[in-house]
C-alpha cells in the first residue's frame, strides 16, 4: 500500500510539530513507516527517535542505504533522501503513525469501569453479555435461510 508522504507532512504541520519539509512535489510516496532501521523495507519513512539508550539519528544513514524513501529527523543528516525536520521526533513519529494508519483511535469504542468495588465483576458481566449478544446476532443472521 502506497500513500503520499504529503499526508504525513500535512498532519505534522496541523499539529505544530513540523519545522521544515521539502516542497510537496518532492515528497515521495511511502509504503509504511518505522523507527527501527533493522525492520525498514524499501520505500518506508524512517522515524529517527531519540531514546534513553540509542539515538535514532545514528541509524539514518543505514536506513537510507536500506532503501528508506525519507527520514523524519530533529536535525538534518548527511544523507541523500528527503528529510522532514521536526521539533520532537517521538511526538512526530506518533503523529506520523496516526496519519499513516488514518486515525485508528477515532474508530475505537472504549468503555471505562471505575469505582472502589465491583470493577472486575462489572467487567466480567459486560464481557459475558457482549459475547452472548454477538453469538446470538451471528447465529441469527449468518444462518442460511431454510426453503419454505
Amino acid at each position: 500500500m502506497n500513500r503520499s508522504l504529503r499526508e504525513v507532512v500535512d498532519a505534522l504541520a496541523r499539529a505544530g510539530a513540523l519545522v521544515d519539509a521539502p516542497p510537496p512535489d518532492q515528497l515521495p510516496d511511502i509504503t509504511g513507516l518505522t523507527a527501527d532501521a533493522r525492520r525498514l523495507e524499501r520505500g518506508m519513512l524512517f522515524c529517527a527517535v531519540r531514546g534513553a539508550v540509542q539515538d535514532g539519528h545514528t541509524f539514518v544513514a543505514d536506513a537510507a542505504a536500506r532503501g528508506a524513501a525519507a527520514a523524519l529527523v530533529e536535525a538534518r543528516q548527511p544523507v541523500p533522501i528527503p528529510q522532514i525536520l521536526v521539533r520532537n521526533g517521538r511526538r512526530a513519529a506518533a503523529i506520523a503513525a496516526e496519519a499513516w494508519y488514518r486515525r485508528p483511535a477515532a474508530r475505537l469504542q472504549v468503555i471505562g469501569v471505575t469505582g472502589t468495588n465491583g470493577k472486575t465483576t462489572s467487567r466480567w458481566r459486560f464481557r459475558r453479555t457482549a459475547s452472548i449478544r454477538a453469538a446470538w446476532r451471528d447465529s441469527c443472521f449468518a444462518r442460511p435461510s431454510s426453503p419454505t
